[in-house]
This record gives C-alpha cells, sequence and structure tokens, in this order.
C-alpha cells in the first residue's frame, strides 16, 4: 500500500506541474478587427486605420510583423485582420498578425 501512495502522489504532482507549466504555452486570444485603411508607412512597419469595429472604434496605428505585411494594405480600403491582444486599449500600439482581406 505504501507504494501505491507514492505512485498516486507522482502521477498527482506530474498532472498538476504539466497541467502549470501549460499556461505559459497556450495561445493569447486575438481580436478580430475591421476597419478603413487611411495610411500605410511601409519603411516603419505602421498602418493607420480608423477601426469600425464595436470593440476597438475610431483611428488608431497598428505595428506590421513585416515589410510584406505593408503591400497587402490598400489605403481608404475596409480591410480586416486579428491583433495580438483579446481586448483593445487606445493607449497602446498592438501588432497586426494576421490580415483577412479587402471587405466592400
Amino acid at each position: 500500500m505504501k507504494g501505491y501512495g507514492r505512485s498516486l502522489l507522482m502521477a498527482s504532482l506530474f498532472v498538476l506541474a504539466s497541467f502549470l507549466g501549460s499556461g505559459s504555452s497556450m495561445a493569447e486570444d486575438e481580436l478580430f478587427l475591421c476597419g478603413i485603411v487611411k495610411e500605410v508607412d511601409g519603411q516603419n512597419l505602421l498602418v493607420d486605420v480608423n477601426v469600425l469595429s464595436g470593440s476597438c472604434p475610431g483611428p488608431k496605428t497598428f505595428k506590421l510583423l513585416t515589410p510584406n505585411q505593408a503591400s497587402l494594405f490598400k489605403t481608404d480600403a475596409t480591410q480586416c485582420f486579428f491583433i495580438d491582444s483579446n481586448r483593445c486599449n487606445e493607449r497602446k500600439t498592438y501588432t497586426i498578425l494576421k490580415i483577412e482581406g479587402v471587405r466592400p
């Protein structure tokens, strides 16, 4: 019985450690936004968008991951994209992770 209790304790500790360790590797939620592109600065990897989405409305500047992303944004077009946060703080500049394309 003594060996069984030790095995159960070790298994429990392993499961607990696995659960706690997985928190840092879990993906952060991404916020999906749509807005009208006002300006694209490919050199500094920034894009200004008048966001239409209710979760983050108004003019915002976003960072781009790569120079290739700049070519995907069309001025005065409505475009949708994911940012690196699940919420929007108007004082923070978020990074665009994925671009969904142009909307009519």
